[in-house]
């Protein structure tokens, strides 16, 4: 399996490489280190990588999004700041339940405050 070693990059390199996607780093590791790996398998290494590493970063943030999707299925619906209410279907099914999840989690993000709240 893949090791995580730091490559040896330009600083002009590094910076180009910052915000990229789990499948263009896997390309770059693939290419870089020779490795046999399929690319689906360092794809999916990398992309549980970056998710515990946003968590280590951000745990506020990551546990109001969180209680966020547990709200979208508990009572049902959840409310922004500014007291507006996203409703959810009550169901049983546990991929239309992680669906909610979802989007109660981008709720926030999509009423901001740019957005009518009236």
């Amino acid at each position: 399996m893949w090791k995580h070693t730091e490559p040896r990059l330009t600083r002009a390199r590094r910076n180009k490489n910052d915000g990229r996607g789990s499948q263009a780093i896997a390309l770059q590791v693939k290419a870089e280190t020779g490795t046999q790996t399929p690319i689906q398998e360092l794809k999916a290494e990398i992309d549980q990588m970056m998710v515990s590493w946003k968590q280590e970063i951000y745990t506020s943030a990551w546990g109001y999004m969180e209680e966020c999707a547990a709200a979208a299925i508990d009572p049902g619906y959840i409310e922004n700041p500014w007291g507006r209410r996203r409703l959810f279907a009550p169901t049983h099914d546990r991929g239309l339940q992680r669906a909610y999840g979802r989007e109660a989690m981008n709720f926030p993000k999509i009423l901001g405050w740019g957005s009518k709240t009236g």
